[in-house]
């Protein structure tokens, strides 16, 4: 083989790893702006601890792990009909004290749809109804305080 090639050989397979990998995770959080799924409580982390595990509960959520003294909470993969596809989502949660009775909550959820082969990749949709999901949830959870 010439050495044109084997440059060549190298750029294609890295670029195949790199295509590989960022489709195997869902759409995160991060691509929605951080104020629309954060929310600062006038209660003690404890309080918004138990009021996300109420809402992770009551929707049909499964806590995978949560640690009450660190604040973090995570799930399994929920199934989300949808009408094309099949979808999932699973959500991260991180409560910070900020102050005697105040504490700042942030959601992280990844999404992610089943395409025909039935392999799992990100959500594509507009994340602006991502955004509306976030509000939801942080309503939500507001409720139960």
């Amino acid at each position: 083989m010439r050495k044109g090639n084997h440059s060549f050989t190298f750029y294609f397979i890295l670029i195949s790893i790199i295509v590989l990998f960022s489709n195997c995770g869902g759409l995160t959080s991060q691509s929605v702006d951080l104020n629309d799924r954060m929310k600062v409580y006038q209660n003690t982390p404890l309080e918004v601890f138990k009021a996300i595990q109420d809402y992770c509960l009551t929707e049909g959520y499964t806590i995978e792990m949560s640690d009450k003294e660190l604040g973090t909470l995570s799930t399994g993969y929920k199934s989300r009909g949808g009408i094309m596809k099949e979808g999932r989502i699973k959500l991260n949660f991180n409560i910070s004290k900020l102050g005697d009775d105040k504490s700042k909550l942030v959601i992280i959820a990844t999404i992610e749809e089943q395409d025909k082969r039935g392999n799992w990749h990100a959500d594509q949709s507009i994340s602006g109804a991502w955004t509306d999901l976030y509000k939801i949830m942080l309503n939500d959870i507001s409720s139960r305080l």
